[in-house]
């Protein structure tokens, strides 16, 4: 086996305590990276206080007491929809357990992340529809019909909004 090589706040703290690596340390690693994207900041960041300073260990705190929303970059949060949210702060934790066991294997992460792509790609799909629909209803009101050539007021339906619609 090779050295270890790897920076402070991505490694594993199962292999801190044991000096063991394994695949599920890649996991904890990569559920740093993925924080870094959720949270836009650095694995370990010195100008903050020593309890925020590794973002790992302060984001998990956060997510446990229910603080999702402080972690959090503000720019996905206006972005991003809230499912896909919450599945990838969901992925983001179960890569960050303390023990490998209880870690989602690599596969099993591609298939999570897959999943929030989809859940991202249905809102957008959705938002598309509803950005893109055009309301071409219009109300005139009943003086202006009673205007009107009587020839065309039989062509008209009055309905009970005093909305009209084309008879056929």
């Amino acid at each position: 086996m090779s050295d270890v090589k790897g920076s402070f706040g991505y490694l594993d703290p199962e292999y801190v305590r044991c000096m063991k690596l394994t695949q599920k340390s890649d996991v904890y690693s990569f559920g740093v990276v993925l924080l870094e994207v959720l949270c836009a900041r650095p694995a370990l960041d010195h100008s903050l206080p020593i309890k925020e300073m590794n973002l790992a260990s302060w984001a998990i705190k956060q997510i446990k007491i229910g603080n999702d929303d402080k972690i959090i970059d503000p720019f996905l949060t206006s972005t991003i929809s809230q499912n896909s949210l919450r599945k990838f702060v969901e992925i983001v934790e179960r890569c960050l357990k303390e023990t490998g066991d209880e870690r989602p294997s690599m596969l099993d992460l591609l298939w999570d992340l897959e999943y929030v792509l989809k859940l991202q790609l249905m809102s957008v799909d959705q938002n598309s529809y509803v950005d893109t629909t055009i309301n071409t209803s219009f109300q005139l009101p009943i003086s202006i019909i009673d205007q009107l050539p009587s020839r065309l007021n039989d062509d008209f339906e009055m309905n009970d909004s005093s909305d009209f619609e084309l008879s056929k």
